[in-house]
Order: structure tokens, then sequence, then C-alpha cells
């Protein structure tokens, strides 16, 4: 009080010296205390710290890299301050601020001088100590704030993780030195949890045994920044297997795993007790771990089980960690019995339609399936297979296996049968189409022919499979006779009748503008009428028909989408044009049409009628004489019950639900006025032949067919008796053409007995024909004959005639592999034989047989006998020729192959024994029969085919012969020509291999820039400069346009016959010096 009181004085008296010297300021050190009160109060309260920054205890980081203190003071007003902080042990102030009359509270920032940068400092504990000096007198401020700086993120402790199937589980613990954890942050598979307090976090709805790659997170409470982080794999548990049974065979099954576990996981299959599956799928005693393959389905086939049986599997599975789960439920599975072994002694028997095949049962087996041409087919129980409806002469394949409940055994060895070939008719419509200097000869093709035979003006001709002949080099004016016969491996068919034509002197307009409208099962034709002709011909698909007057033709009963060519010629006075060019047109597509080949075969008191099925027809109509018959499935019927001699009208169509097709054309036949021979036998020696048949009722007389010639009125029945005639020996068939109509001697019955016509049907008829030549064959028909007309020719019989042997032996043999034992019958007089073996003779033979040993297996040889007499060498017997059992088929050799464009023609030589023949074309097998060759048509030009034969018999396959690569001829040929300007040259033009020569176009094209063109055809002696025919060639130049010329070559070759040769040589002069192209096409 007392110090108060003074402090009061004292501050009057520098109160009153400071008005006396107004106007000199005062100041004091910072070492003084102010001793000046301005404005002086009675009373001053204490200062006192109402905040700071730092703050008491708070903590910094190494982030507070500008930190400028603050401090604010209340209880303060108008007072003149000093302020000052210190760092830590600092004893020079950092800062120092004076303040002029503070406020009541006043806030000082220490930002006169460099901030604190904290993360200079070390990490702990700091201070900072304010002081405050008051000029008023009052009490000085010493104020410390104590704060810690925290520098670094918190500090991992253990970490613990746990998993089920379907959730992961983490637990972190952690620390921090200077301040506390502020948070936890897990992430996963891109999923984030965000920021949590809680140190552990479970994941779930997760799948069985797979990893999840975990990121967690720890940090502080006072720096975001300060972040420490790790990463775990966890695995969820694996899933019990559940396992399922399947597809059950006798040797298999399949175990599926239906968990949802990690396709990449490991699974132990148990079976039985004592067993285990591993990866591929067998068992075995030792544990193993295994996956189940697939995708999707976790499916592995087990194998090598014992048939029959019962198996029991169960599984256990691990993670990806080896954590093992317990086993699953068990399943069980038993296997089925064993199939059934494959048939054995597969046997195919063939009829020209069908091949049937047989096989022995196999025990056990419940069923059977056949492979017929690739097609399986379930046959029931039954062990034959008929397989219907085929085409003769075409080879099948055949394979047959068992079944049981077990399944299908192994499919047996396969098999190879062809259906045999139907013996080939009598080629028909036999026409001829005469021009000035040739003849075109033309016939309907032959069902089952491979080729033909045609006799020109007495001289045979092999006309491979063509149906037309071209007779060329002949002189006008000129007379010729033709006939044919069909030929396929089965043999030749009867000679057509002969048909005679004259050669023309003048020519006829060739029509044109032909078209062809298509439709399902027809094509109409129509052309444009020719003045002054009286009809034309059409050739349809190489057949010729005579149209009337009619420029319009409609080829019907046709399958929908096939292609067909047709041309014509007008006709006048006997003579025909030449044709015009021919049109192709293609029936339109639908696979139910008009039933095809329907063809009627009268007799005297029924016509049956035939045709082809129809695909997918579910019926066929009849119409007789305007009726129409429901005919069923069947595609033929017989209409019985006819009158002799009446006309009767057929057409046939198909049908299927709601729909029909079209008729057939239809056809009108006539029965015949007598019943058909019947009973025809034959009985012959060496120089004739005996025929016999059953009378008919009705006939007066009977013509007989003898080797392709009518012989006619045979005998005749009158009202007085039957006359029977002998007619003198016949041996050809010119000589039977030639015998006299009138006959004297009779034979048969006694001369002058006498048969009534009443009589008559009831005795058998005897006919000899004498004078033939022994060992000869001939073929016989006969028919009834009377005033009214003629029956149906009876079926042809063959009879030869016998061997004469004179004073020959009849030689016979017994054959072997390689042995021939040749016998003969003893001869009257004989003192020893000589026998000729394969041109070697061996003499003085005294027995009547002779070895001929150390022969090849499968080879041909010839003997002959004679007799040594007393009076001298007899004469040889027969030739008897041999062959050795064969070894088996040879392969065969020398395979040839000569092309055109379109077509290769493969031929090989003729093998000894073989029966048949197969190619394999381009990979496919076709069965040739006997022949030794091979057409290949079609064909792209410049395009390669492969080809390799092989032969056939009892013995069965040879191996296959080496392949044999061919190339169809390119239809572009370019000549690259090097030439002198002015310079002459004959470009000659030539083909190969071409096959249907008038047939093709030559086109020639170049640039005008280069050549021009001198002569159209060198290969005569004036020059040819224009279109038209070119004289004394059988070159028609059709087209001389400016770099282009097109030509066409008649040729004389048959249509089957592969013609090389020079087409053409044309002369050009080239415009320039150098090289220049022309290019050749041949279309």
């Amino acid at each position: 009080m007392f110090l108060q009181n003074r402090c009061k004085k004292l501050w009057a008296v520098l109160l009153a010296m400071a008005i006396v010297f107004s106007g000199i300021n005062f100041s004091f050190d910072s070492s003084y205390k102010s001793i000046i009160q301005l404005g002086g109060r009675a009373e001053a309260a204490s200062p006192q710290v109402v905040n700071s920054s730092p703050s008491q205890n708070s903590i910094l980081t190494e982030h507070n890299k500008s930190y400028y203190p603050d401090i604010t003071i209340a209880n303060l007003e108008d007072e003149t301050l000093m302020f000052r902080y210190y760092l830590d042990s600092e004893i020079s102030p950092r800062s120092q601020i004076v303040v002029s009359k503070a406020a009541k509270e006043q806030k000082v920032v220490f930002n006169n001088v460099n901030p604190i940068d904290m993360s200079t400092l070390t990490e702990g504990d700091h201070k900072i100590k304010f002081t405050v000096f008051c000029q008023s007198g009052l009490p000085d401020i010493n104020y410390i704030v104590n704060f810690k700086v925290d520098k670094s993120a918190p500090i991992l402790g253990p970490i613990t993780t746990s998993s089920t199937t379907k959730t992961v589980t983490i637990s972190v613990s952690a620390t921090d030195s200077v301040s506390e954890v502020g948070g936890y942050r897990y992430s996963c598979n891109g999923t984030s949890s965000g920021w949590i307090l809680s140190p552990t976090y479970t994941l779930s709805n997760l799948s069985p045994n797979y990893p999840f790659y975990i990121n967690f997170e720890v940090r502080d409470s006072v720096d975001p920044l300060h972040i420490t982080s790790a990463t775990r794999t966890i695995y969820t548990k694996a899933e019990v297997p559940s396992l399922s049974v399947n597809n059950i065979s006798s040797n298999t099954l399949d175990l599926e795993s239906l968990d949802v576990n990690h396709p990449g996981t490991d699974y132990m299959v148990k079976v039985n007790s004592s067993q285990y599956v591993t990866q591929e799928g067998i068992l075995t005693v030792s544990p193993v771990w295994i996956r189940f393959p697939g995708i999707g389905k976790k499916i592995i086939t087990v194998k090598g089980l014992a048939t029959n049986s019962t198996y029991t599997f169960s599984a256990k599975a691990r993670n990806l960690e080896n954590i093992e789960t317990s086993l699953g439920s068990a399943v069980t599975g038993t296997t089925l019995v064993a199939p059934p072994g494959s048939p054995a002694n597969i046997i195919a028997t063939a009829t020209d339609r069908t091949i049937t095949v047989s096989w022995d049962a196999v025990n056990g087996a419940i069923g059977y399936d056949i492979e017929a041409d690739g097609i399986t087919i379930d046959n029931g129980t039954s062990t034959t297979y008929t397989h219907r409806n085929l085409n003769s002469g075409t080879p099948h394949k055949y394979k047959v296996r068992a079944k049981n409940a077990g399944g299908p055994g192994n499919w047996s060895a396969e098999i190879s049968k062809s259906t045999l070939p139907a013996s080939p008719d009598i080629p028909q419509n036999l026409n001829t189409i005469p021009l000035s200097t040739s003849v075109t000869v033309t016939w309907n093709s032959v069902p089952g022919a491979t080729g033909y035979d045609i006799e020109v003006d007495g001289v045979l001709v092999n006309n491979g499979p063509s149906t037309g002949y071209i007779h060329n080099s002949l002189a006008p004016g000129t007379h010729h006779s033709y006939r044919v016969r069909s030929i396929n491996p089965g043999g030749k068919s009867e000679w057509s009748s002969y048909v005679n034509t004259t050669t023309l002197v003048d020519t006829i307009p060739v029509p044109v503008n032909i078209a062809a409208t298509p439709s399902l099962n027809k094509i109409t034709v129509s052309w444009d009428p020719v003045d002054g002709v009286t009809g034309y011909d059409i050739e349809v698909d190489g057949i010729t028909f005579d149209n009337s007057n009619r420029t319009t033709y409609t080829h019907s009963n046709l399958t929908p989408g096939t292609s067909h060519k047709y041309r014509v010629r007008a006709k006048k006075g006997g003579k025909v044009s030449e044709w015009s060019s021919m049109i192709v047109s293609n029936t339109l597509t639908n696979a139910f049409g008009t039933p095809s080949n329907f063809k009627v075969n009268a007799n005297d008191t029924s016509v049956a009628l035939t045709w082809d099925a129809v695909p997918e027809s579910e019926g066929y109509d009849v119409e007789i004489d305007g009726t129409i018959i429901d005919n069923g499935m069947e595609p033929s019927c017989i209409h019985d019950g006819l009158t002799p001699n009446t006309n009767h009208t057929y057409r046939v169509r198909a049908r299927k639900a709601t729909e029909t097709s079209e008729w057939t054309q239809p056809l009108t036949v006539t029965t015949y006025g007598l019943q058909t021979p019947q009973n025809i036998t034959a009985a012959s020696d060496e120089a004739s032949i005996t025929v016999n048949w059953s009378s008919v009722p009705g006939a007066t007389t009977y013509d007989i067919e003898f080797d392709g010639s009518i012989i006619s009125d045979v005998f005749k029945i009158s009202n007085s008796g039957l006359k029977f005639i002998e007619f003198p020996s016949v041996t050809t068939a010119s000589a039977i053409s030639a015998l006299p109509t009138t006959i004297d001697s009779v034979i048969g019955i006694t001369t002058g007995s006498a048969i009534t016509a009443a009589e008559s049907s009831t005795v058998p008829v005897t006919y000899t024909l004498t004078g033939l030549t022994p060992n000869t064959q001939h073929t016989i028909k006969v028919r009834a004959v009377n005033e009214s007309g003629t029956s149906n020719w009876s079926i042809p019989i063959s009879q030869s005639t016998k061997f004469t042997t004179g004073n020959a032996p009849n030689v016979s043999g017994l054959v072997k592999k390689t042995a021939v034992t040749v016998m003969w019958n003893p001869m009257d007089g004989a003192n020893s034989y000589d026998i000729e073996v394969d041109g070697t003779l061996t003499s003085n033979v005294t027995g009547t047989s002779y070895n001929s040993t150390g022969l090849i297996p499968g080879s041909e040889h010839k003997y002959r006998v004679r007799v040594q007499t007393s009076s001298g060498e007899e004469t040889w017997s027969n030739i008897f020729v041999v062959s050795t059992l064969p070894e088996g088929p040879a392969t065969p050799t020398n395979i040839v192959t000569s092309g055109n464009m379109t077509s290769i023609l493969v031929t090989w030589d003729k093998v000894t024994g073989a029966e048949e023949y197969e190619i394999e074309v381009d990979g496919v097998v076709i069965n040739t029969g006997t022949g030794t060759s091979y057409l290949h048509t079609g064909l792209t030009p410049d395009t390669s085919h492969t080809y390799r034969v092989r032969t056939k018999n009892i013995s069965g396959y040879s191996e296959w012969s080496e392949t044999k690569t061919s190339i169809t001829l390119s239809s572009v040929q370019t000549y690259e020509i090097n030439s002198v300007q002015g310079e002459e040259f004959d470009l000659v033009l030539t083909a190969v291999n071409i096959q249907d020569l008038d047939k093709y176009t030559f086109t020639i094209q170049y640039n005008t820039d280069d050549f021009e063109v001198i002569d159209l055809c060198g290969l005569t002696a004036k020059m040819d400069t224009v279109e038209g025919d070119v004289s004394g060639t059988d070159i028609t130049v059709k087209q001389l346009t400016s770099g282009t010329i097109v030509f066409i070559k008649a040729g004389s070759a048959q249509s089957w016959q592969v013609w090389s040769g020079v087409v053409n040589s044309i002369t050009f002069k080239a415009k320039k010096d150098g090289n220049s192209t022309i290019t050749y096409i041949i279309q």
C-alpha cells in the first residue's frame, strides 16, 4: 500500500512535468519498466492470456512449414505493449512487436520475421515462451506453450487373417509414438470400405477357393498424409465336393463335381475303399490330387472299369493354400454289360436291283446296325438286310455291328458288292440323216448299255458309248445301210433291223430362233417356221425325233432341276437341213415330279405298265382308257383280261397329301391278236438245232428270228392240215435272208399225215435248222402269225451246236494253281499221241493224259492233241484253253490317261483272272465292271484329277495301282510373237484330245495395231479373207471382226472318239517390230 501510494505521487509529479515540458518525447528501453502512465488511471487489472497458437499441448506436423505463432492478451486498455517469443531453449527472442494503445483484448501474430518450419524440428516435445511488457507498469507476462511435432505415420503391429468358403476376415493393430491412430481403410478388387475406426474387417458373399488381394491402410489422428499400408492375399476355403454319376457305359462313366469351387481346385476322388482316380481317369491305389477338366461343368471320365460292376465314389477338395475339406457324400454307379463282339461271316448276294447282306448271329446281341453306303440303319434283331431299288451294275459298301444294353460293339470289316448288270436291250428308233457327203445315224440310248457296235455297209465299228455315228466322206446320191447293237459287261444285245438311206444332192435352210420354256417336269421348245419344208426333226438330249410339221415340241416326264439339250433341222422331200445351234435348258427345281421312264408292254390279253418310283410319293394314279385307278405305292401294274387286237391308252401321275404331279404323256398300245408262244426248247447236234414250242390257238403259221434275221412262214396250217417245212442248210444271216418262200421237203411227221386246224392247238410244233457249223452259238425267238397279225416275240433262248470230233480226241483237263493235267479219250488205232503245249510239241505220249507242271498261278495255257496211227498223224483236236487257278488278283498296269478340256479317258491293261475293276476317281471309288477304261466327263479346263485302279475276283481285291494324275487341257493359249514389220508368218493352230470336235468353237484374238490378217486358212491354195465356209476344208469362219476371228471345224471323228491334229493355219502380217501376243481360245 505504501509502494502504491508512492507510485501515485510519482505519477502526479511526472504528469506535471509533462505539462511543463509539453512537446518533449519520452521513450523507454526494454530493460526498464515504464514510469509514466499516460492518461493515468486510478487502478489496473492484471493482464491475462486468452489464447495462443500453438495451443497448449497441441500437435503439429512436418507439413507446417510456415508457422507464425500468435498470442491473445485480455484485460488491456490503451496500453503500450512489447510482445516477444522464444522457441524451446532459445535466449534471444525470435520476434519482438510493440503495440500502442492495445485493445482490451489484443491478438499479436509474429509475422514480422520468418515463420517456423516444423519439418526442421525433431519429432517430439517442444515449447514456445511468450513475454509481454507493459509500458504502464502493469505486470510482465511470461507464458509458456508446450506442443509436439509428429513427423511419422503409425506403426503396424500383428496382422491376423481368417476365411470360410464365402468370407475372409482381416484384423490389424497399429500404434503412433506422438499422436493416436486416426482410422483404418480396407480395399479389395476395386472396392473400398472408406475410413473406419474398426481394426477388423470382413468381406462376405465370396466364391469358394478364390484368392482375394486386400490392401489395408492406417493413418494417425493429426495428419491425413501419415498413412501406413500393407497387402495380404487371403484364400477362401474350398467347398466340400458333391459328385454326380452320368453317361455310364460298360467300361466308363462320367463323374461330375457339382460344387462352385475355383476351376483350378484340386480334388482327391476315392473309389470304393482303396482306390483313387488319376488325372487320366484310370484307377490307382495311391492317393493323387487331380483337377476336373472341362469349361463350365467339371467332368472327368473314369475308364478301365469292370463291366456290370458297382463303384462308390467320394471326393475331397483343397484350396489354393492346400487346406483340405472333409470327404463329401458318396455316390454309386454300376457299369453296363460289355458290348457284343463284331458279327462274322458277312455275306452279300446281288441281283440287278438289290443286294442282300447276311451275317452270323452274335451271342448276347439284342439288335444290329448296318451301315449301307455310309448311312447307318437300325436293322432290329434280324441278321439279314436287303438294300433295294438300286441301279444295276453299281458298287455298294456295307459293315455291321451288334448291340446290347452295353451299347454297340465294333463294326465288322467293310465289304463291297456290286449289283449285277442288266442285259442290254436292242437299240430302238434307228434313224439316218443323210446329207450330200455324210450320213448321221442315231438311235435311242439303251439303259445299262456301256457302248454300241454299228455295222456300216457291212463293216463292224465299235462306237463307244455314243448313240450317234457320222459316216463321212461319202459321194452324193450313194446308198448305205446300217444296224446297231448295244453292249455292257453282261454281253451284247441282238442286232437291230437294218436301216438304209441315200446321201443327198442339195440342202435346206436351217431353222432359227430356237427357244425353250421350262417348267417343273417338262420343257417346251419352239422355233421359226422354214418356208417350203414338209417337217422338222428335233434332237433331244442326243436322240432325234420326227416332229412332223410342228414348230413346237414338248419334252415331258422330266426330273426337276435337270439340264437338257435341243437342236432342230428342217426336212423336205426326204432331205434334211443342217442342225440348228444347240440350246440348253433346265427344268425348274422341285423334288416332287412326274413319274419318269413310263413303259407299256403288250401281250394278247394283257398290258404290263412300269415306271420309276418318284421320291416322296405317297401313291400313284393310273388312267386306263380314261378311268383313273388308285394303284397304291407300287410303280407297276398289269391290265389283264383284254381282248386281242384292241387299243388301250395309259398315263400315270404321282401324288402326296393334297399335291399331285403332272400326268405322264399318254401311251397307246394295241394288244396282239395271238398268244405269245410258250415252252420254247431246243436240242442240237453238230450241224443242226431243233426248236420245239407249244402251238398257239388261232395261229396259221410262225416266224422264227434266228441270230437277228426273221424266217417267215416256217409252216402253214390250213383246213386240210398242217405242213412242216425243212429249210436248206443255214449258217449265216445272209443265207437265212435268201431262203426260198416255197419249201418242198417235210419233216417232223410222217409224210402224207395231216392234222386239222382244230387239232393243231394241242400239237407241239417242231422246227429244225440244219447245215450249221459245229460248236457255234445261236439265239432263237418265235412268234405266232395269222391273217390278223402276230403275237409278241417269245423270250429269246440260246443254243450251241455240238463239237464234232472226227478222229480227233476230245480234250479236257484238271486245273491247279501251278499245274494242269490234260486228259483225252482213247482213240481207235492209236499207236501214240502228240500233244502241243503252248506251241511246243511233245511226241510219243503213250497214255491218255499229260501233266503240265511248273506253271504260274493265273496263267493261260493252250493244249491240243492228235493221234499217231499206222497211217500217220490224224487231225488235231480243238484247242483246249485253260488258266491255272489265280493266286489272287493282280494289280492293273499301264494306267494311261488322255484328256481334253472337259474330260479325261483312263485306260489300263486287262488283268488275267479279274472279274471286275474298280477305279478311284478323285477319292471316289467306282465299279467299271469288266471294262478296262473309264471316261471322266463334265470337268473344268486346266484342273487336276487323280486316278488309281484295282482288280477284283473270287480271291478278293488286288493292291491299288500307282496313282495317276492328269490335268485337263487349258482352253486359253497365248502365243508370244517376235516379228519384224512387214513380215508374214503362219500361226498353226492345233488341238489335242478333243471329243465331239464339231461342238467346239475356236477363237483368235489379236491387237490390230500389231497384226493384220492375210489368209484365214493357209491349208488351201487360194486366199480366204471373208466369213463363211472355207472351200475344200471342214472349216467355217463364223465371225471376222477387228481383232477377232471365230471359226468351227466339222471333223470326221465320231462323237465318242478323241481327236488330235492341226485345226487351222492363219497367215498374219506384222505391223511393227518387237514382241506381241495372239490369244487362242477353245470353247
